[in-house]
Order: structure tokens, then C-alpha cells, then sequence
């Protein structure tokens, strides 16, 4: 794991917090946490279970890959059932998902992400308070 910013252990995952710059975050095969900050970060998850935070308003505007439906989690703080239509999930040119919420953009530019018809959450989404 490689980051241009702060990162901890908590318990067994590792903690790495963005910062307002651009960040190139490179995970192993370790659970991690990610705070997502604001920039344009670089985010290359591994093998682990990775959770990406972020914040409403947030501004980031990020590039991931490796993301893995089945055990990776992004999680949104700030965006309430009552806000789901500003979730905004297209696929791109390239056959990845571009994720868009106020103010924050994050593609996925090697994994076609898609919202369950019929309404509702994916799994791999949860909302924070």
C-alpha cells in the first residue's frame, strides 16, 4: 500500500485518510478503509475487503479499479434514503462506472457497476448518517 497521506491500523484493516491533493492509493491484500477526500486520488484496491468513505459535498473526483462488488463497499456519509436521486451510475466508453453524487465523481474504469432494478441499494453501497 502506497499513500501520499496519513494511514493507521485498526484492528486488522488498515485506516488511510486522502487529503485535499491528488493521492495514489495502492492496496495489497489487506482490509482497508479509505477516507476519500477531495482531489483527483488514484485508488488501486487488492485482494482484501476494501470500504472507500466519503462525504457528501466532498468534491472528489477520483479514479479506482480493481473494485469487487462481492466484497468491496463504498460508503456515502451524508446521503439519506431521501437523497437517492442524486445517485447517479453510468457505465463509460471503456466498460467501467462512473458514480455520481453531490458534488463527488469517482470511475471505475474496469467494473460495469449497476443500481438493482426495481429500486433499491446494491449491496456494495451503504449509507452513512
Amino acid at each position: 500500500m502506497a499513500a501520499s497521506s496519513r494511514s493507521a491500523a485498526a484492528g486488522s484493516r488498515n485506516v488511510i485518510w486522502t487529503s485535499a491533493a491528488d493521492d495514489i492509493i495502492i492496496c495489497g491484500g489487506a482490509d482497508n478503509v479509505i477516507f476519500g477526500g477531495g482531489g483527483r486520488n488514484t485508488l488501486k484496491l487488492g485482494n482484501g475487503s476494501d470500504h472507500i468513505q466519503y462525504v457528501a459535498n466532498g468534491g472528489a473526483d477520483d479514479l479506482g479499479s480493481q473494485f469487487n462488488p462481492s466484497q468491496d463497499r463504498i460508503e456515502l456519509w451524508g446521503l439519506t434514503a431521501g437523497t437517492l436521486p442524486s445517485l447517479n451510475i453510468q457505465s463509460d466508453s471503456q466498460g467501467g462506472s462512473v458514480l455520481g453524487w453531490q458534488c463527488n465523481r469517482v470511475t471505475f474504469s474496469d467494473t460495469l457497476l449497476n443500481l438493482p432494478t426495481g429500486g433499491g441499494l446494491p449491496g456494495w453501497i451503504a449509507l452513512g448518517g
